[in-house]
This record gives C-alpha cells, structure tokens and sequence, in this order.
C-alpha cells in the first residue's frame, strides 16, 4: 500500500515562463508524502526540459510525456490514472499555491473521511491586484444538503482549490472530457451531483492569474464552440444517471450557461472578433432546449437587471444585441475616463 497521501496533478503546455512559480509554490507544501504529477502536454517549447530538470531536484516531482496534444482534460486523466495518492489535486501550471493549502485541507478531509474538501481562491490581475472570492459566509464541515449540493451544483468549473478522494473518482468514473476546451464545467457539476461527503474552508489558498492581455485581442473562436459538446454531455450524462429531473432547473442552469449566456458574452468580452456565426447557433441551441429559459429559477437568482436585459435582446435578435452590447460598453469606458480626469 502506497504512503502517498496525496497527488497534485498539473497539466504543462508550453508553460515554461510559469513553471517555477507554480512548482516553487508546490514542492514548498506544508504536507508530507505526496506527489506532484507535470502532464507535458505535447509542448513545443522547452516546458519539457523544465519539468526534468525539478524532477532531477526534487523527487517528488514526477513527469509524464504526452507525445499528442490531449488538451487539459486528456493531460488531467493521465494523472488521475497514474496517481497513487489516497486524496487528488489538480493546479494550473500559470498559478500558485499557498504553503498551507493541501496540509489544511488533507487534514479536514481525513478528519471526516470526506469525498470532496474545498477552499476559495483569490483572482490576481496583470498588475498585481487581488480579488478574493468565496463560495459561502462561513466554513462548512462535513456537511452536504439538497439545497447546498444544488447551489454548487451551479457554481460552474474550478477544478483547482479542491482535493478529491481517489477512490470517489474512479468507483463514479469521474474524469474529463479529452480534446476540447471547458472540460472542468463537465467534471465539476458531476463531482458535486456525486459526493456523499464534502467540507468547505473559506480560505484563499489558491492563486489564480488572470492575464487579460491574452484574452482582449484574441480572434479565432473556435475553443467557444466545445461549450456547446460540454452541455450536450451534461444533458446527456445527467440523464444516464437519472439526475434530469432530481436537478432539472440545476442542469438547464448548467445548460444556460455552457451553450448561451456564457459564450455569447465571452465572444463579445474576450474576442475582437465578432463570430455571427457562434451566436447565432448558440441562440438555436437555447431555443431548441430551453425556450422559456428566462424562468429559469437560477437564471433569476445569479443574473442582474443589465445582464437579463442583454440575454432577452438575444433571445429576440442577436445582432441588436451586439449593437447594444458595444455601445454600453462603449458609453461605460467613456464615464470611466471622464470620472479619471477629474479626479
């Protein structure tokens, strides 16, 4: 029997700049026996050399080559297959971790012999600026009902700031989709429909990097369009599992957000190029599903008045809604600049 208590997956594709913030962040764990598994994804950079010159200097470091481009989720499956841990984490190769993260949460899930042990992360900007954020007011230990599991239900994909006991994963067969982007808005919903046992510590463990310079000049759309195959698994998978009518105003939630309101604003936010195309099949899809979708219990609840203004223009006309969507913007950046000149 293994005395590893813990692996910490982390999918490598062309990382090199990031490889030893994340790495010093992980080898450096208030924890003992573990492992951390670097899945190289196919890179065409020296992300490779990099992984092998920590494994040379830290043996806890292990790497594994993928010879084909996996994606995350192919990379992430890798792991979980070739780890021997009794618990499993997952970090993104462009962040970082809290010393303590893995020690506290480990002890809160052998405390109570958990599936899922949780805690929060803080959003870190390109110019340093932090962002913390937190799922619920208060720390919940060993504790799970109907309406908790459903509100994380919805909660959307952060794979990070979490361990997972191995053995949950495989008895449910829990891995990721392969080959396309958003592979965690699948896992995640399923984790939270699965588990018996959870515990959350609101604590910002997790550093999350959020480097906007990437994303708003972005053109090519084309990773938008695996939102649409996420929720056709979802609505698939739930329905497997007889959980389409347990949790039907949570998967049509999950549905919303996947196929609609998610990419359609994310290709006005994030891409200077306006894919008419993407659009318009996301509102087929929506209307096919889920016309009535604006009654949606989690809709109303998540979604304020602009963006529920924004979703309906869409719903009726979607180049009106772009139009409207640019010019608010457009009207928003010019008070902004306005309101800096006199102060």
């Amino acid at each position: 029997m293994s005395d590893i208590v813990l692996s910490i997956i982390v999918p490598c594709y062309n990382a090199e700049k990031y490889i030893n913030r994340c790495l010093d962040s992980l080898i450096n764990q208030d924890l003992k026996d573990y492992e951390v598994i670097c899945v190289n994804d196919a890179s065409t950079d020296n992300t490779l050399e990099c992984l092998k010159e920590y494994s040379k200097k830290h043996s806890i470091v292990k790497v594994i080559n993928h010879e084909k481009n996996k994606r995350q989720g192919g990379a992430r499956n890798t792991g979980i297959r070739n780890a021997v841990g009794k618990y499993i984490g997952f970090v993104d190769i462009d962040d970082s971790i809290d010393y303590q993260m893995y020690s506290t949460l480990y002890a809160e899930a052998t405390k109570f012999d958990l599936d899922v042990a949780e805690c929060d992360y803080v959003n870190i900007d390109v110019n340093g600026k932090r962002l913390d954020h937190h799922i619920f007011c208060d720390n919940m230990h060993n504790f799970i009902d109907t309406d908790i599991r459903k509100r994380l239900i919805v909660c959307g994909g952060s794979v990070w700031c979490k361990i997972y006991k191995r053995d949950f994963l495989l008895k449910n067969n829990l891995f990721f989709p392969e080959g396309v982007f958003y592979e965690d808005n699948y896992f995640v919903p399923m984790v939270y429909a699965y588990m018996s046992s959870y515990s959350y510590i609101r604590q910002c463990y997790y550093n999350y990097y959020v480097n906007t310079s990437s994303t708003t000049n972005k053109k090519n759309t084309d990773n938008l369009y695996d939102r649409f195959f996420i929720a056709k698994k979802l609505i698939s998978d739930f329905k497997t599992r007889g959980w389409d009518n347990k949790y039907r105003e949570e998967l049509d939630f999950l549905v919303i957000l996947n196929a609609f309101s998610g990419t359609i604003f994310m290709c006005l936010s994030n891409y200077t190029y306006i894919n008419y195309d993407l659009l318009n099949k996301s509102r087929n899809f929506i209307l096919d599903y889920l016309p009535n979708f604006t009654s949606n219990k989690w809709y109303n609840y998540k979604y304020g008045v602009r963006s529920k203004f924004l979703l309906k223009l869409a719903k009726t006309n979607i180049r009106l809604f772009v139009v409207t969507y640019k010019s608010y913007n457009f009207i928003k950046s010019v008070i902004k600049k306005i309101i800096r000149k006199k102060s």
